[in-house]
């Protein structure tokens, strides 16, 4: 607990010099790693608060639009809100608009994300008594894969995918069903689109014991579009999924976007959708982990199928990514122990070892793209003072 305070301390003096500290307890301390997923959460939100977002960017709206609800009463935007979608994300922007200012909204998702996503990585690791060197390979994983950009920008479906994947560990892996579907639901009031990957998990649960018959209902409805469409017109029904019909219109139109973040990400799900069918037999072989391994599965191949529909596709890539960090920790502690097999280690390692180079190329263009279309009042060079001395 020393460093974890050593590291808020440093923070608070210059964030830059806090990053050593707290990335060696993120990787190395067993006990506190939410904790010091915190500080780098606030370190990430610290550059964060300095972009000045592009008008065609969410960030921009979210901003501008808590900007108007404080020009109104409490009880109006309160009541407006939640006679709209995802009224959970909108109330929490509000509250920190409202309390600090609309720039501070940037500082949600990565405080939310960081300590959760590492709390399920630390507390799987300790259940299944996994050796230290696989716990750092999984959290280095994790850091490379997750997605600044479209993560912490979009702020509303990068908190929801968080509680999402919360609900499913505490359903399926703790063995909390009231506490899952607490979650389930509250994740769906953050997002609206999240309404179907709560459906997949329910459906999970109905073929629980035929997931063959699971795979095929599932991926010939996420062929269809008009089905698509539909199912996301009558959910639209429900007054936090009124916009789903309008997004379903958005997400199923072809489009692929220029440059090479996007066919990177192809790569990635691509890679590690064949590292979970080839290593299949570890993640399955933990009855608890079961039901995640099957999602993830499931997610990476609706994304897959749908590759031409980009925000459809990367919509699920994002969530096969997080999960697929959870799945790996069981297939890379059982390959470790395979003793009468050098040619499937050396697969299984080679194939994790693509998707964190593909992470590694793809992480600096997502930077960049920050950083070039963003800082707008705040140069590169001023930004790193920034960041050393406050």
């Amino acid at each position: 607990m020393t460093l974890v305070v050593l590291s808020f301390i440093t923070f608070a003096v210059s964030p830059l010099l806090s990053l050593p500290i707290t990335l060696w307890g993120v990787l190395c301390d067993k006990k506190y790693k939410p904790y010091f997923g915190l500080v780098l959460a606030l370190f990430v939100g610290y550059i964060l608060y300095h972009v000045e977002p592009d008008i065609t960017k969410d960030l921009y709206r979210y901003i501008s639009t808590m900007e108007e609800f404080l020009s109104y009463s409490f009880s109006t935007t309160i009541k407006d809100i939640w006679n709209n979608s995802d009224p959970l994300s909108y109330t929490i922007m509000y509250l920190v608009s409202l309390i600090f200012s609309p720039k501070y909204i940037v500082f949600i998702a990565p405080i939310i994300c960081y300590p959760i996503y590492l709390w399920i990585i630390s507390d799987y690791t300790k259940r299944k008594s996994v050796n230290n060197t696989t716990e750092k390979f999984v959290v280095i994983s994790f850091l490379v894969i997750f997605a600044i950009a479209t993560t912490f920008l979009g702020i509303r479906y990068g908190i929801a995918v968080a509680v999402f994947i919360l609900a499913l560990y505490q359903d399926s892996v703790r063995k909390r069903p009231f506490v899952g579907i607490v979650l389930y639901i509250t994740s769906t009031l953050l997002h609206s689109s999240m309404v179907l990957v709560v459906m997949l998990r329910a459906l999970l649960f109905v073929f629980k014991n035929i997931p063959w018959l699971w795979y095929v209902l599932v991926v010939l409805s996420a062929t269809s579009v008009l089905l698509m469409q539909s199912l996301a017109k009558n959910l639209s029904n429900v007054p936090f999924l009124s916009t789903l019909s309008d997004r379903a219109d958005v997400y199923t139109q072809p489009y692929a976007p220029i440059g090479m973040v996007y066919f990177l990400s192809i790569g990635i799900s691509i890679i590690a959708t064949v590292l979970l069918v080839l290593f299949r037999k570890y993640a399955k072989d933990d009855n608890k982990l079961s039901t995640i391994f099957h999602l993830n599965l499931i997610v990476f191949v609706i994304g897959l199928v749908n590759v031409q529909n980009y925000y459809l596709a990367s919509r699920y890539f994002t969530i096969g990514k997080i999960l697929f960090c959870i799945t790996l920790i069981p297939i890379l502690s059982g390959v470790a122990k395979i003793e009468n097999s050098v040619k499937r280690k050396t697969v299984a390692y080679v194939l994790w070892f693509a998707v964190i180079i593909l992470m590694i190329l793809s992480a600096p263009l997502q930077i960049n793209g920050i950083l070039d279309y963003h800082y707008n009042s705040l140069s590169k060079s001023l930004l790193i003072n920034e960041l050393l001395i406050h």
